[in-house]
């Protein structure tokens, strides 16, 4: 049978703990109910050892209490910053974000609560990278070289007028997709150095506030998460896909840290 995930509110996790009264050590018992009175993080290191910590991830109580205690001390750092921080939750999720002179939003920290798999954390840095901005740039330009140039295809016509036609779509395509990227990572420069920096300034702060609720460190190891392969030499006419994908896994940064009952992701967008 699936574990399935939901928020429950503090009193009725004292109720489901009391029925563990007599099953959990008295140290079990009291560091859930502490859990549950937000006193700590059950992200933070803790005085149990692994062998007490190994039981009580095998506790469906226990996994309900990480949920209410990670989602309400995220909660309680954005109301202690209310000035500061733009929020929107629902029992399902917390999303986090700041905002600039502009008034546009930027996604900066996300909780989501997964019925059938462990939570979710999310938090998002902007970084500027130059480099990697113009390496996907010329790239770019090539490929849109490569896209407008039909003389190759003189001899298809030829051969089969369908398959050209066919063809010469599939290059439109590549052609629109690639002009798309050019612009979007152009637009991206266009926001402007110092904005980007007053940006990743107000994504640092909040992350600040929310991370030391929590116990954690953004500096803490994470593992780097593989982007999917994307083939150098795109093989297939019109697959623009490949194109995005390449972009994409230049200019993000996908690290992620397991815990028994969640899983973070920090996600580094390049600028």
């Amino acid at each position: 049978m699936e574990k399935e995930n939901k928020l429950l509110d503090g009193k009725k996790l004292k109720e489901e703990l009391d029925n563990y009264r007599y099953i959990l050590n008295s140290e079990m018992f009291d560091y859930l109910n502490s859990l549950i009175g937000l006193e700590i993080s059950s992200l933070n290191e803790i005085a149990l050892s692994l062998k007490t910590m190994k039981q009580l991830n095998e506790l469906e109580i226990y996994r309900l209490i990480v949920i209410y205690n990670v989602y309400y001390r995220i909660l309680n750092a954005v109301h202690n910053n209310s000035n500061k921080i733009c929020c929107s939750y629902n029992p399902n999720a917390i999303e986090i974000f700041c905002m600039d002179e502009q008034n546009n939003q930027y996604n900066v920290f996300q909780y989501f609560i997964k019925e059938k798999s462990s939570p979710v954390i999310s938090f998002e840095q902007f970084a500027i990278d130059e480099k990697i901005r113009n390496e996907q740039i010329n790239w770019l330009y090539k490929e849109l070289k490569r896209a407008k140039n039909t003389k190759d295809k003189n001899g298809l016509q030829k051969l089969n007028s369908s398959l050209f036609n066919r063809s010469k779509e599939f290059d439109k395509i590549r052609v629109n997709t690639i002009t798309d990227l050019i612009a979007e990572l152009n637009a991206r420069k266009g926001l402007g150095e110092q904005r980007i920096k007053d940006i990743i300034s107000k994504q640092g702060f909040i992350l600040k506030q929310i991370l030391r609720e929590e116990g954690l460190q953004i500096s803490e190891p994470f593992t780097e998460k593989p982007h999917d392969k994307i083939e150098e030499d795109l093989l297939l006419v019109g697959d623009s896909l490949n194109y995005k994908g390449k972009v994409d896994n230049a200019m993000t940064r996908t690290l992620v840290k397991n815990y028994p009952n969640l899983l973070i992701n920090k996600n580094i967008k390049y600028f």
